[in-house]
């Protein structure tokens, strides 16, 4: 699974690259195009600690409630494709918060941005669930009454960002190691009428960790090796007691006074 996508994403970006190239060409030459579309950094994969069928259906759940219905929708490849549809921008720079298709020139206009969506999901070698946004975006150009074909528009990262965000905050809300807010205030609530004092333990990586259980054993050494002084005293004090007390015996090492 993981080579078959790696090898649809060089064909998908080879083919878009061979179309916007294409596309540029032809619009300096015909005088239609002041700026092609730029290239935007965003976040479309993500490696998440989740079940696969979980993040299979997280991933559909957000597609139809913000982006459009599923097309194709392959539980065994991992593998959604939802409909088209329209993109919304404003005015005639066609600024859109989902693509970039470039600003036109002369009397060339959009008519329309459409778009779609492949999404893909898998088990990665490290036990993590991959999910990855593929996105499609064109646009349809006009002169006039006369359609000149579709052009290849960038994505400009919105619903990748938002699938990648969405899919990261429901994990985290079904986590119940992670503590909510709320939870979290309504304890320190309750702790503040009854008076009662919780200890606070930040423990920010193994190290503390370990720091805190060499300390714990050196304390335990420490009070083993004070308890043997205080027996040795009571015998030169009481040297006709030889008899340990039951509650003198020397501590072993695995023993704790506590």
């Amino acid at each position: 699974m993981v080579n078959f996508f790696r090898i649809y994403m060089l064909n998908m970006t080879t083919r878009l690259l061979k179309k916007v190239h294409y596309f540029i060409i032809l619009m300096l030459v015909s005088g239609c195009v002041t700026a092609p579309p730029m290239t935007h950094e965003y976040r479309s994969n993500d490696n998440f600690p989740i079940p696969f069928n979980e993040a299979w259906e997280l991933s559909n759940n957000f597609l139809t409630e913000n982006v459009s219905a599923i097309d194709t929708a392959d539980r065994k490849s991992g593998y959604i494709k939802t409909e088209e549809f329209n993109v919304p921008y404003e005015g005639f720079q066609y600024q859109s918060e989902y693509a970039d298709c470039g600003t036109l020139g002369g009397l060339y206009v959009y008519h329309k941005i459409i778009g779609y969506y492949e999404i893909f999901i898998y088990e990665s070698e490290t036990n993590l669930t991959v999910v990855s946004a593929i996105p499609h975006y064109r646009a349809s150009l006009w002169l006039g009454k006369s359609f000149k074909g579709w052009v290849p528009c960038r994505s400009r990262g919105y619903i990748e960002q938002l699938l990648m965000d969405d899919l990261g905050a429901k994990m985290q809300k079904s986590d119940p190691a992670v503590p909510q807010p709320e939870n979290a205030l309504d304890k320190e609530k309750d702790n503040n009428e009854t008076g009662i004092a919780e200890p606070e333990i930040n423990l920010t990586s193994d190290t503390e960790l370990n720091n805190l259980m060499i300390k714990h054993e050196t304390a335990l050494q420490e009070i083993k090796k004070l308890n043997n002084e205080i027996i040795e005293l009571k015998r030169k004090v009481n040297p006709g007691n030889n008899n340990k007390n039951p509650g003198e015996a020397e501590l072993s090492d695995t023993e704790s006074p506590l």
